[in-house]
């Protein structure tokens, strides 16, 4: 039950191939290195760019996320990280969702070829607690760790594009990947699309759900953001799950 909501879509298939075949991450396109002198200092740049899914539909947003969840961030650090995926875990999902003729095809028919090298990079991770949850295995309470590409350690920094800005203190609500149950930061499933603050009228628009309140759409963290959000969408998504779990159960 706890791993109910932990469902894999043909994206997180290609996830999957894509990080075993290319030893890479969806995520991370890198450019070669640019020198960026910063009074006097010389800075070695890698400039990333995401290759994400652009949402057309809240829904398609709702259905690829296994992580919805309201929190508040803790603490911001910045590090290197092995954004590869365990080897046994991937040709574990590989095997339970293709068939033999599609791993042929895909693969030649040999998944002991498939390439797990590191791959690293330079990455921000955010502390949170988790304030509501909409979807996912998770509890009122519980710490969660985020991760953005991009950042800067010593002299050399990694830039990217889709990178959101966070502070310590910020309520937010997040459509994430999670990858908690392997003890990898959780990642959002598209930036520019997958975090909105919480308003200051959030306790009170629950509490008149068929107020007008509940129909004011959320402020994005990310600008030019197509998917909107409000208060009663976010009460849908938690029930539609209290549903699935009442049937999971029966």
């Amino acid at each position: 039950m706890k791993r109910l909501f932990l469902s894999f879509s043909m994206l997180m298939l290609s996830t999957l191939f894509f990080v075993a075949c290319n030893n890479s991450t969806l995520q991370s396109n890198w450019s070669t290195p640019l020198c960026k002198y910063i009074h006097g200092e010389q800075f070695m740049i890698v400039e990333t760019m995401g290759d994400y899914i652009r949402y057309e539909y809240l829904d398609e947003l709702v259905s690829d996320s296994t992580a919805i969840l309201r929190v508040e961030i803790l603490d911001i650090q910045i590090d290197v990280i092995d954004t590869v995926l365990p080897r046994d875990y991937v040709i574990d999902r590989i095997e339970e969702y293709y068939s033999s003729e599609e791993i042929y095809y895909f693969f030649g028919g040999c998944l002991e070829w498939l390439n797990f090298d590191p791959q690293y990079e330079i990455a921000t991770i955010y502390t949170a607690v988790v304030l509501e949850v909409f979807q996912g295995h998770y509890y009122t309470g519980e710490k969660v760790v985020i991760r953005q590409t991009g950042g800067r350690l010593g002299n050399l920094e990694f830039e990217n594009d889709d990178f959101l800005h966070f502070s310590i203190g910020d309520d937010v609500i997040l459509f994430m990947q999670s990858w908690s149950h392997l003890g990898l930061p959780n990642v959002l499933m598209n930036p520019s699309q997958s975090a909105y603050y919480t308003p200051a009228i959030y306790e009170r628009a629950l509490a008149d759900i068929k107020g007008a309140e509940a129909y004011i759409k959320l402020e994005s963290v990310s600008y030019g953001n197509n998917i909107s959000v409000t208060i009663e969408n976010l009460v849908e998504i938690y029930e539609r799950n209290q549903n699935r779990i009442y049937d999971y159960v029966q």
